[in-house]
């Protein structure tokens, strides 16, 4: 019986990046089921693969207890502020974090998951050339606006944050398997070829975050092939942008327009100045605890109406006006503590932990615009390259 749950583990992770790529509500239903199979698991003892080595060690280490304590506040938090929704199931990323390191350490599964791994993304890089293209998807959903806006099996702008998020374990995953690490030129290429997509997505953050990530895969693999891979990728990246006119002016203009508005520095534009403004206000209002999880979107209405929106777009002060001081406090915890790992490995020379750790400062960084912060879907590719960081470079264990 174990087996067989273990064996169904297994496969609900190999069809969990299939579920990021395609909608925003299949990387939930993977994670809750494979929850329950670990609960069963662990219920039944004998035979699986939780229990085996000491694995139960996982559970004790300092990511796990830090990631269990936030977890438990943000449940705390909406029981203080009598806000009964869905957040109390944010515990989920916690536990299916830890299934995800479980199960890579087993076997020969990172191996397999690799190989899988580097076709399923180029299948859906491939899908959103053909989107590009034809106007269409293999799906036959439409691109937003004809040709201007690639979002393959998403109805909205969602394909370059999905791409974008998952190129970074796309390329650890590659470095971490023998036969197709040395495929060198046919990953620079899809590299390459992934960046153009992004391109066509519009998705500022997503395309700067491909862009880090190709520059960072290529720069500490550094040699005399890897130094000309990574000016060519930067050449070929700006002569895109430039034959682009409409890119051009979306990306450069649009952005340059946004920030410096009537010969003044705004916070990424007015609308992102007003949000951070009213976060702020709203965080004075609620020092402590703050208003509670997913609360922007009522509180910013006593406030000024045209700050409104579901969340204030960047994870900085949503957890500033939501969670308060004690949320910003394990955000500013986390943050400086990967930036005291980024240093350590670049002293160690543990290369992939530069490329996954520097992706996940990236995703945090409190200046940069962002989704909501307890966005489901966007919590699973968030969560996605600590469970690689932690598994196999075992950087937050205790010794």
């Amino acid at each position: 019986m174990n087996m067989f749950l273990n064996k169904i583990l297994i496969v609900l992770f190999f069809f969990y990046p299939v579920t990021l790529l395609i909608g925003t509500a299949g990387g939930s239903f993977v994670q809750i089921f494979s929850i329950i199979i670990l609960l069963l698991c662990l219920f039944l003892k004998k035979e699986n693969i939780f229990l085996k080595e000491n694995n139960i060690n996982y559970f004790t280490n300092n990511y796990s207890l830090f990631a269990f304590l936030f977890s438990i506040y943000i449940v705390l938090n909406l029981l203080v502020n009598k806000d009964y929704n869905n957040s109390f199931l944010y515990i989920r990323f916690w536990l299916y974090t830890l299934i995800i390191i479980f199960l890579i350490d087993h076997k020969n599964t990172l191996k397999y998951f690799s190989i899988y791994f580097f076709f399923i993304f180029n299948f859906f890089v491939v899908d959103g050339f053909i989107q590009l293209i034809t106007g269409y998807n293999l799906i036959l959903n439409p691109a937003i606006e004809k040709y201007n806006i690639i979002n393959g099996f998403f109805n909205d702008k969602k394909l370059g944050s999905a791409l974008s998020r998952l190129f970074p374990i796309y390329l650890y995953l590659i470095s971490q398997n023998q036969v197709l690490s040395q495929k060198k030129k046919l990953v620079f290429i899809s590299c390459l070829v992934t960046l153009v997509l992004l391109l066509f997505t519009r998705e500022r953050v997503a395309i700067l975050l491909g862009f880090i990530t190709f520059m960072i895969y290529y720069l500490i693999n550094f040699n005399k092939r890897s130094l000309y891979a990574t000016f060519f990728g930067l050449f070929f990246f700006i002569l895109t942008i430039s034959l682009s006119v409409s890119i051009r002016k979306n990306l450069w203009d649009g952005t340059i327009n946004q920030i410096f508005p009537n010969n003044k520095i705004v916070f990424w534009s007015d609308v992102h100045q007003r949000y951070a403004e009213t976060s702020f206000i709203i965080y004075k209002n609620n020092i402590i605890f703050g208003s509670g999880a997913k609360s922007y979107r009522e509180e910013c209405k006593l406030i000024d109406i045209s700050s409104c929106s579901t969340h204030p777009h960047n994870f900085f002060f949503q957890i500033l006006a939501e969670l308060g001081t004690v949320g910003i406090f394990f955000y500013l915890f986390f943050y400086i503590f990967l930036i005291k790992k980024l240093i350590n490995s670049f002293v160690s020379n543990n290369k992939y932990s530069i490329l996954l750790i520097s992706v996940l400062l990236f995703n945090f960084n409190p200046l940069l615009p962002s989704g909501n912060f307890f966005n489901s879907w966007l919590n699973c590719l968030l969560y996605f390259p600590l469970a690689f960081l932690i598994g196999k470079n075992e950087l937050l264990k205790k010794k």
